[in-house]
């Protein structure tokens, strides 16, 4: 079921992607759409995400009724820190997000900022349902959290369909903040009855030490968006939505396996680390790991062999040309080890934060990251924007790999330390 919510989630926001690209063409409009979400993006990783791998283990176990007073208290933090940046960074917009697209001209980086500030809502509403997720992961209730996605997908292409027209672009950068408040709206029964925050609940506080390693690598390590933004800015016209395209392709494909593979487990493998059975812990992820090894190989196999023809049939249409069907086929294959290397680090992460260790996934993924940074700056040197794609894969090949090693030995150590 949470496969098939996913996947329908996922289906929606391809049309929704689809819808825009074939009616408004890739170029300067499209590319400063994307341009424009590309900090919205950032903060969504760096704030969002880390609070809900902190978060499930820690709602997981221990005493619930402690718990619901403090996760209203995380919840509320949230939402006025997210509200405030948000607010913030839409007023500043124009002085720094023109810095993030050199290659663009004036106008294109005036429409950027323009797009920028409306997607910024989306993104406040976004990141704090990272914390409303968590609360329904955390008691094994995954179904409504996935189909309020789907819900809210739904909405937003409804709402792009209708304003598209009128409103061009803009709607777009539209669709996504409507689309982030319903989702947000539809999964605040997580919480329960409103509780009194508990300010200084041992949650809040257990939530901030774990957090704080992992934003601070997050921080370094999903510069990545603002990098993959400012080199694709650099090549012609259209090259930066196509690159976006198939990034958010294998992005989606990476979602509907984590929400199908990763995520059952979560609390399971929280379980097994907290009472020490470590023989177990090691079986459950590695499992998942041969599991997310066949689905990302058949799924490249589809796209190697199948890929060309069935990209003109969806995309060759209206404004899309078959010059720019055959560049975001070829990206696609080249952004292979994105394919299979977000998913496997995203199961690997999980399984440090289930032993509560955040401070050594976050060293290996700024490692990584800055030796990511050097090839995808050579990569597009030498090859534009297909050695951008070619070095991203290779990095995420590489940190996935690295990953492994690390979890493997932080096992290794477990065991020796509970004899």
């Amino acid at each position: 079921m949470l496969g098939a919510s996913a996947a329908a989630t996922t289906f929606v926001g391809f049309l929704i992607q689809w819808y825009t690209l074939t009616h408004v063409g890739p170029g300067p409009q499209t590319d400063a759409l994307f341009a424009g979400l590309t900090v919205p993006q950032f903060i969504v990783v760096v704030a969002s995400n880390p609070l809900a791998h902190v978060l499930v283990p820690l709602l997981a176990t221990g005493d619930r009724s402690a718990r619901e007073g403090g996760a209203w208290a995380v919840f509320l933090l949230s939402l006025m820190g997210f509200a405030v940046l948000a607010a913030i960074l839409a007023a500043s917009a124009s002085l720094w997000l023109p810095l993030l697209v050199p290659g663009f001209s004036d106008s294109a980086k005036q429409l950027t900022v323009r797009l920028g500030r409306i997607q910024m809502g989306g993104m406040a509403f976004m990141a704090t349902a990272a914390v409303l997720r968590s609360a329904f992961h955390a008691r094994n209730e995954f179904i409504w959290a996935a189909f309020s996605a789907f819900l809210a997908s739904v909405a937003g292409l409804a709402a792009l369909v209708l304003m598209l027209p009128a409103y061009g672009v803009d709607a777009a950068a539209w669709s996504f903040t409507l689309r982030s408040a319903l989702e947000f709206i539809l999964l605040v029964p997580a919480l329960g009855p409103f509780r009194r925050p508990a300010w200084h609940s041992p949650l809040v506080g257990a939530t901030w030490r774990r957090i704080r390693p992992l934003v601070l690598g997050y921080s370094y390590e999903r510069t990545e968006i603002v990098l993959d933004r400012l080199l694709a800015s650099l090549a012609p016209a259209g090259a930066l939505s196509l690159l976006y395209l198939g990034q958010q392709v294998y992005g989606a494909v990476g979602q509907v396996i984590n929400r199908a593979v990763t995520l059952p487990v979560t609390p399971r493998l929280a379980q097994e680390a907290a009472r020490g059975d470590w023989p177990a812990f090691q079986a459950t992820y590695r499992r998942r790991l041969g599991w997310i090894a066949g689905v990302t190989l058949a799924a490249f196999l589809v796209v190697l062999l199948a890929g060309r023809p069935v990209l003109s049939l969806v995309f060759g249409m209206r404004n899309v040309t078959s010059e720019d069907v055959a560049l975001l086929w070829l990206l696609m294959v080249l952004l292979a080890g994105l394919l299979h290397g977000d998913p496997t680090g995203h199961l690997l992460l999980t399984g440090f934060y289930a032993v509560g260790d955040t401070r050594t996934p976050t060293g290996i993924g700024m490692a990584m990251y800055t030796v990511g940074v050097a090839v995808k700056l050579l990569g597009t040197a030498l090859g534009g924007i297909a050695g951008l794609a070619v070095a991203t894969s290779a990095y995420y090949f590489g940190r996935s790999a690295v990953l492994y090693v690390g979890l493997r030995r932080k096992v290794q150590v477990q065991v020796r330390q509970t004899g």
